[in-house]
């Protein structure tokens, strides 16, 4: 995320998109205001950072770049159903100037230089449709609707592998396997969230390190025991209107996601009658449609198909790293995140 920001950055004080607009007089605003956000298909998270200095911004390998967080918030998209994406924009900026806090400086959309926005879907063209929501957003329109001098649009998975290397990965980090990463290898990453994101870096003399997207959570699923092609089976069923190949294919993410624990209870259900928990069940069948993978997790310890669905979904995660690991041979680090 924040390589993005510098490069923005750095091509405005050259003068390469013309000079930033200057800060409204009357406002307490520091220098250079970035907005930065994780717009995914659930929720949109935003934080609001000052920046001090000049020059460019430089990232060194494990160091959070400087700069300070003026203001952060969360929404999820759900509650602006019917509205457009910079709503949730202005919703934003409403929230910062209503703090009666004279240490949080107030400002509105048009005293930002520059918005870095980590969205869920492949970008082309500063633009993004969404794979998991109905939403089509470009960045050059929402700089015109809101104010904002330059608004940019990245893969969520991008901005996450370029956060990778300003990690500690002595205390940031819960280490699964202690192998010295190797200096300048590859590095992948793989996290569930709404779907199923990935992505990985290489490295090169010049640049350094420079992270690509992939959709590879939309790669085929592939069952490994009797019960994973039984539930292979189910999801073709179930899915079958979403896909127009006659063979019905599966990706990775039906079950690899917050969506896919609600997959696998469902399935579980159906192959094991005898031990749906009526209770259990019609909170669940109740549920929001975002909210019935928390019910699965919250209830492992007393539902024994809650328990099931979590080691299921644990399990396709695992071999889905593997997978990552075989394909991108990652020794620089392999890592797992994701926001479910």
């Amino acid at each position: 995320f924040f390589s993005w920001i510098r490069r923005i950055m750095t091509h405005q004080q050259r003068g390469n998109d013309g000079d930033a607009p200057p800060l409204s007089p009357n406002r307490k605003v520091p220098k250079y205001l970035m907005l930065g956000g994780d717009v995914g298909g659930s929720n949109a998270r935003f934080k609001l950072y000052q920046y001090l200095h000049e020059g460019e911004i430089e990232l060194r390998r494990g160091v959070m770049p400087p700069g300070d967080v003026v203001f952060e918030k969360w929404y999820r998209n759900s509650d602006f159903e019917g509205k457009q994406f910079v709503d949730i924009v202005k919703q934003f900026f409403a929230d910062l100037n209503a703090i009666e806090d004279p240490n949080v400086p107030t400002a509105q959309a048009k005293d930002v230089q520059v918005a870095c926005l980590a969205v869920a879907g492949p970008v082309s063209h500063n633009t993004v449709t969404f794979s998991n929501r109905d939403w089509v957003l470009d960045g050059h329109q929402i700089a015109q609707e809101t104010g904002i001098h330059k608004v940019c649009m990245v893969n969520d998975f991008v901005a996450l592998g370029y956060g990778l290397l300003t990690l500690c990965l002595k205390t940031e980090c819960i280490t699964l396997n202690n192998v010295e990463p190797q200096d300048e290898a590859p590095m992948a990453c793989v996290g569930p969230g709404t779907g199923l994101g990935e992505c990985f870096l290489t490295h090169d003399s010049f640049d350094g390190y420079m992270c690509f997207e992939s959709e590879g959570g939309h790669a085929e699923y592939a069952p490994r025991t009797d019960k994973d092609i039984q539930m292979l089976g189910f999801m073709k069923d179930k899915f079958a209107a979403k896909c127009s190949s006659p063979n019905r294919r599966v990706s990775v993410e039906r079950i690899v996601s917050g969506p896919g624990i609600a997959n696998v209870y469902e399935f579980l259900e159906t192959q094991h009658p005898e031990k749906v928990d009526p209770e259990f069940h019609d909170k669940f069948v109740a549920a929001a449609h975002d909210k019935k993978p928390q019910l699965v997790a919250e209830n492992a310890a007393s539902c024994e198909l809650c328990d099931e669905a979590m080691n299921v979904f644990a399990g396709a995660f695992g071999s889905e790293a593997g997978v990552a690991g075989l394909k991108w041979m990652p020794f620089g680090g392999l890592f797992l995140t994701g926001g479910l």
